[in-house]
Formats: structure tokens, C-alpha cells, sequence
């Protein structure tokens, strides 16, 4: 959090910097400007070491980009990628309706929906998988010339979410740092080659795979609580499908989906103190008892014959 706020440039170059930290202390050196940066990010940490953040995860893959059709202009960018991918914020409710709307389509997939309780700036990876079996290259099982077989290479078809949160000061915002990648297979396509085999055919068949990989690395500032978080992570070849069809592709399923990571936060717990700790709320019947006290404890002074007391 220390280089994301600061960047790393000011740590190498000619002039003397140093930064190392242990389990229980921190050490740096540099100039005071980046130093002040320093102390407000460790004081982020120090000063909400009890604070849990409730992370909602969902990682959608949408086969028609058409929902932006309704709310297109309530979000509000915040980010984006280098190969596409979108950030936005917007209301809860608006979320829900786009997950609506998506889930009345062919082709919608959930492939991740779940909820999180992760300490105030700690780093949450979330990462679904599907394995994938192909024919990749040929293996000699024994000394004979006739043994030569295809041999089975995996691959994986992935989503990964590595997401850190570090709770403001006022405690109504939040900044996260996003990490999103999503590696993908196309197709497998079927390749002849010569194997040499001493006796039967010498023509064997191996797969070649069609893979496709996206990277997201952002860090979106003051990101509100009470608003969902909306990543486009790009649109990709069948995400998460069976490839087992024609050339490995998946009959009747769809050419490509896109990828929707919905992220909400909100505070599970508070450490003590945050609020000012000092001042204690006073219900409304306590303060009315108090000011009946004090006017009964007015002691009245006999008024003089001659002089009206005013009350």
C-alpha cells in the first residue's frame, strides 16, 4: 500500500532511501514529502487493526453486452485496462437489475457468488478453474517401435481475483486494489505430424491450443460504500465452456461471453476508538432527567419587600 501510494521511483535512484518492515515495525527513510505519504498509510493500518470489511463477490459470464441498454448513464467510470476492460461504480439497486435482466438470457453463467469477511487492508484471491485435457505431444511407453501414443497435456481456463481493500478514515469509503485475469481457450486445432514409428502408420494427429489471456492491475480510489463495484474484464472466447466439439469448440454454445466481476463492501466491525471514543451518546430521556435536576437544585433567595424577583 506504501507503492501504491507513493510509487516506486522514489525508493531507487541516486538519493538514499530505505524501506523494510517486520512483523511489528516499520522503518523508512527518504524525504519528508514521501515520508508524510508514509505515515498516512500506516496510520490507515494502525488505527483500524480491528476493522473487518464484508467483501460480496460475484463473477458473472454474460453472452450479450446489450445490458448496458438501460443503464449505461448511471455508471461512472472510474478505471479501465489495456486491453478493453471497463470500471465502474453504481447504485446497489441498478445492480440488481442488470443481474436481472442477465439472468432471463441464454447462456448466463454464475461462476462465482459468495460473500468474504477479510481484515481491514489484507489481500482476498479469489480464483475459479477449469481444467482442460487435450493431445498435445506423443510419448513412447515402452522400446517398441509400434507403442508410440498421444500423449495427455492439461491446461487451465481461469479466472483470477486478487482484491485488497484499505478503509478510509471516515469510514464511508474505501480504496481497492484490483488485479483481474482471465485466460481462456478458444479451440484446440487438430495438427498432423510424423511420429517415428517402425512399423504401422507413421502419421499421428496432436492439439494445438487457441488460448487468450487479459490482465487488469488498478487501484480505484474512494470507492463509496453503499455502491457496487462493476469490471468489464473483456469479452472472451466461451469462457469457462466445454470444448469438446467440432475443433474443440462447444456445439450450440456461444462464440464468446463476456466477463462481469459485481463487487460490494461494507463493514462488518469497527475497531474501538474510530469514531473519537471520547464522547459517549446520551439518550434523550437521560439528558431530560439532567436538566430537571438542575433547575430543582436552584436554591431561591427570600426576595426583598421592595424588589420584584425576576425568574
Amino acid at each position: 500500500w506504501i507503492f501504491r501510494r507513493t510509487g516506486t521511483a522514489d525508493w531507487h535512484g541516486d538519493k538514499t532511501a530505505v524501506l523494510t518492515a517486520s512483523k511489528t515495525e516499520l522503518r523508512a527513510y527518504n524525504s519528508p514529502e514521501v515520508l508524510d505519504q508514509v505515515e498516512s498509510v500506516v496510520e490507515r493500518f494502525t488505527d483500524s487493526m480491528e476493522d473487518v470489511l464484508s467483501l460480496h463477490i460475484q463473477i458473472v459470464a454474460a453472452v450479450d453486452t446489450r445490458w448496458r441498454h438501460t443503464v449505461y448513464w448511471r455508471l461512472k467510470p472510474v478505471g479501465g485496462g489495456p486491453q478493453g476492460q471497463q470500471i465502474w461504480t453504481l447504485r446497489l439497486d441498478d445492480a440488481a437489475l442488470v443481474l436481472a435482466q442477465m439472468q432471463g438470457q441464454q447462456g448466463f453463467r454464475r461462476l462465482v457468488d459468495q460473500t468474504v469477511e477479510v481484515v481491514n487492508g489484507q489481500t482476498l484471491t479469489i480464483r475459479t478453474v477449469e481444467p482442460r485435457t487435450y493431445s498435445g505431444s506423443i510419448k513412447r511407453d515402452s522400446a517398441s517401435g509400434t507403442s508410440y501414443q498421444p500423449g495427455a497435456d492439461k491446461l487451465e481456463e481461469s479466472i483470477t481475483l486478487r482484491l485488497s481493500s484499505l478503509l478510509s478514515y471516515e469510514g464511508d469509503a474505501v480504496d481497492a486494489a484490483i488485479e483481474l485475469a482471465v485466460n481462456s481457450v478458444q479451440a484446440f486445432q487438430r495438427t498432423k505430424i510424423i511420429a517415428p514409428r517402425e512399423v504401422g502408420p507413421s502419421e499421428m494427429s496432436i492439439d494445438v491450443p487457441v488460448a487468450y489471456q487479459t490482465r487488469l492491475e488498478q487501484t480505484i480510489k474512494s470507492w463509496p460504500l453503499g455502491q457496487t463495484l462493476l469490471i468489464s474484464g473483456g469479452i472472451h472466447p466461451g469462457v469457462i465452456d466445454k470444448k469438446g466439439g467440432w475443433l474443440g469448440t462447444p456445439l450450440g454454445a456461444p462464440s464468446s461471453t463476456e466477463v462481469l466481476v459485481f463487487l460490494d463492501v461494507e463493514i462488518a466491525s469497527r475497531a474501538r476508538g474510530r469514531d473519537g471514543g471520547a464522547e459517549i451518546a446520551r439518550k434523550p430521556d437521560d439528558l431530560d432527567r439532567e436538566r430537571e435536576r438542575s433547575s430543582s437544585t436552584v436554591e431561591e433567595a427570600e426576595p426583598e419587600p421592595s424588589r420584584t424577583r425576576s425568574r
